[in-house]
């Protein structure tokens, strides 16, 4: 279940970045040389940051990950890198092989900030040998891009902020280009500072064992025309935006397919003027709220409530999702859209085995005539629901499969 999911070259350089930083912090050079004590980071051994690394293997090749949250990357930094939207992320890289690597960082994020780019951003305050210093710390604390054979090289790649866990790629290439020695790695990291929405959610207390139910990936078609069509008005009885998605995984699966593909969680204890509005679906509001950017206000929600049913083993999720933003009422109304928007998204993430459409005139509401929701938007639809099965590691995109139950909507075509 979710709440049980993260359970789990430069100038010739031979030494660790981190730990060439942290001998010169602690010889106190950096804080007295030409420094007029305004730039203060502290030691990286300090934070702990280090300590609580993930680590994962190939071959001969070994890389440690962990993220800083908030309080900690100002306290590394000496600078408040989340309120420009930086997020740093440590990485170490152990090269046990005969051949050269090279990292390269477009992996981890295509539009990294670069070091100095970072220092320049929080320059303000700053002058004279203390800039220069604080030039020289970002310049130092890099992620080397070159690892030598019998190295451990180490230090920080300034990616952009994501809310929640963190997720990212680690790319490393031989230097013998055959493709031989190249390595990927991909990291899902809790962030300290966030607490996602779902990690307050008891999955295993939701439904009595009696009321489990085991179903085969032939039954759901039928099975899912029982469920529940739509989402409650929390105050009462009125009848919300309608389910428009299945998800069949397990839900360590699920959040990783999701992240990959740029969903994010969200906080209960984030501010929200909605949190009390938020629609029911079998009395309990969403067990977890996940969006997608879409410029500054506007983004795609996806809110998810596990079911007590299973398929072939696996979770089922039901849920909805809607373009939510501000000035795009018709495109609030068009869920749809929303909707086939997902379907592209986890396909071009590589988060997606194989979907289906599932298609019932009953719950299609005519463009002409559109219904109200208990938000007061009114919406409609093709009235067809989408079932995805997700994958926790990647799936090349044509290694999707499509079930033709239904037909496409609008397309005519089984593919995403």
């Amino acid at each position: 279940m979710i709440a049980r999911l993260m359970d789990e070259p430069k100038n010739g350089r031979t030494k660790s970045a981190c730990d060439r930083l942290v001998g010169i912090l602690s010889a106190g050079i950096l804080m007295t040389s030409c420094a007029t004590g305004s730039f203060t980071p502290v030691s990286l051994d300090e934070t702990g940051v280090v300590t609580r690394a993930q680590t994962q293997h190939q071959g001969p090749v070994r890389v440690r990950a962990s993220v800083p949250g908030e309080a900690e990357a100002r306290a590394i930094f000496g600078a408040p890198l989340y309120d420009r939207g930086i997020q740093p992320v440590w990485l170490e890289i152990s090269n046990d092989g005969p051949v050269v690597l090279r990292f390269a960082p477009t992996g981890t994020d295509r539009d990294y900030f670069a070091p100095l780019e970072v220092a320049y951003m929080h320059r303000a305050g700053f002058s004279g040998g203390d800039l220069q210093s604080m030039e020289r710390f970002f310049h130092e604390i890099a992620m080397p891009r070159v690892v030598r054979p019998g190295e451990k090289r180490s230090g920080f790649v300034f990616t952009h902020l994501d809310p929640g866990t963190k997720s990212f790629n680690v790319d490393i290439f031989g230097a013998d280009e055959s493709g031989d020695s190249d390595y990927h790695f991909t990291f899902f990291v809790p962030v300290p500072g966030f607490e996602p929405d779902h990690a307050a959610v008891d999955f295993d207390a939701l439904y009595d064992a009696s009321a489990l139910e085991e179903i085969t990936v032939d039954e759901l078609p039928i099975r899912q025309q029982t469920l529940e069509c739509c989402a409650m008005d929390p105050t009462g009885p009125e009848q919300g935006l309608p389910i428009n998605v299945l998800l069949v995984a397990p839900g360590r699966d699920l959040l990783q397919a999701l992240l990959r593909s740029g969903w994010n969680e969200t906080s209960r204890t984030a501010p929200d003027a909605e949190a009390d509005a938020r629609p029911r679906w079998e009395g309990r509001p969403p067990d977890a709220i996940f969006r997608r950017a879409r410029g500054k206000s506007d983004r795609n929600e996806l809110r998810l409530w596990l079911s007590a049913v299973k398929v072939d083993d696996d979770d089922l999720w039901v849920a909805q999702v809607t373009h939510a933003g501000s000035g795009a009422a018709r495109l609030e109304s068009d869920i749809d859209d929303a909707r086939n928007y997902m379907l592209q998204s986890l396909w071009y993430g590589q988060s997606l085995t194989r979907f289906a459409w599932l298609d019932d005139e009953d719950r299609a509401v005519p463009f002409d005539a559109p219904r109200t929701s208990v938000s007061g938007r009114s919406y409609f639809t093709d009235g067809s629901r989408l079932v995805m099965w997700l994958s926790g590691t990647p799936v090349a995109m044509a290694g999707t499969a499509a079930f033709e139950w239904g037909t496409a909507p609008k397309a005519g075509t089984t593919s995403p």
